[in-house]
């Protein structure tokens, strides 16, 4: 059964491995840059002309848990029949493959997604999902090893990797978390 938000990842998914954007993606692999703004630009844009489409309602970028709280989420999307659905963005990149993903710079803090998992659980409604744009795609074995080390680190917090690292060209990864309350 499609839901809204695996709907709205569909959308993602084929906005993001177009040619085009795999070729962008590809280089930003090579040279190592950090991407993040560059994947969230990317998604604001594809947000916006869904919601032009009429195939979502709303999004906002860096929006507030409340009106008036300091914390805020990348994105706040809301989906046709459906609530919002909150939505953290990161990007990690191991250019060099030189030694384990797990052991790179960009995982020495739960790879830099960890407080994001944590931060979601604060939202007063909706679903809950952290979208990690990894390139180039990490070898299998590396990936369950640091996603099991996530699992530990983090539990009792409950998460979902909701994508499959092998329907991915090597180019990139589009891994979808789902969180959940865990206590």
């Amino acid at each position: 059964m499609t839901t809204p938000t695996t709907a709205l990842f569909a959308e993602i998914d084929r906005y993001f491995l177009a040619p085009e954007a795999l070729k962008r993606a590809a280089l930003l692999g090579r040279v190592g840059a950090d991407a993040g703004g560059w994947f969230k630009a990317e998604l604001a844009y594809l947000l916006d002309t869904l919601l032009k489409a009429g195939r979502i309602k709303a999004w906002r970028a860096n929006a507030p848990f409340t009106e008036d709280s300091r914390q805020r989420c990348d994105f706040r999307i809301e989906l046709a029949e459906a609530g919002p659905l909150w939505l953290e963005v990161k990007s990690l990149a191991d250019p060099a493959r030189s030694g384990p993903l797990a052991d790179s710079a960009v995982f020495a803090k739960g790879g830099g997604f960890t407080d994001d998992i944590v931060k979601l659980l604060r939202v007063p409604d909706g679903d809950r999902a952290v979208l990690l744009f990894v390139y180039p795609r990490p070898h299998a074995a590396q990936w369950s090893e640091l996603m099991l080390s996530l699992t530990r680190r983090i539990a009792p917090i409950d998460f979902t990797e909701t994508s499959v690292l092998a329907d991915y060209p090597p180019d990139l990864y589009i891994c979808k978390l789902s969180v959940s309350e865990g206590f």
